[in-house]
């Protein structure tokens, strides 16, 4: 990606994070959790956690981390570009990079 499109400042959206840690409390064992954990906690230390903001709140509808994203001016990579296309959220003048 970075030959296609250049440095680009990343970070990662609160969601995620919910996300990952979500899957500390589904691990099977006590040792996977903790690794889970681990991980979380590096890579938040790495790549800063942008904030949701009551602003993100008013975008949000079904689109926190596109939300989360566009507030900073920041592209979004995706997997499915046509869930951000609808009518009621129409995000065409931003920038999506999918990774299919």
């Amino acid at each position: 990606m970075l030959r296609k499109h250049g440095p680009l400042a990343v970070s990662l959206s609160p969601v995620t994070v919910a996300e990952l840690v979500h899957g500390v409390y589904r691990a099977k064992t006590l040792e996977a959790g903790r690794r889970r954990r681990e991980y979380i906690e590096e890579l938040a230390g790495l790549v800063p956690v942008h904030p949701a903001t009551s602003r993100t709140g008013w975008l949000v509808g079904q689109m926190m981390i596109a939300a989360a994203a566009v507030e900073k001016g920041y592209a979004v990579l995706t997997g499915n570009n046509s869930r951000f296309f609808r009518s009621d959220f129409d995000l065409r003048h931003r920038r999506f990079m999918g990774w299919c």
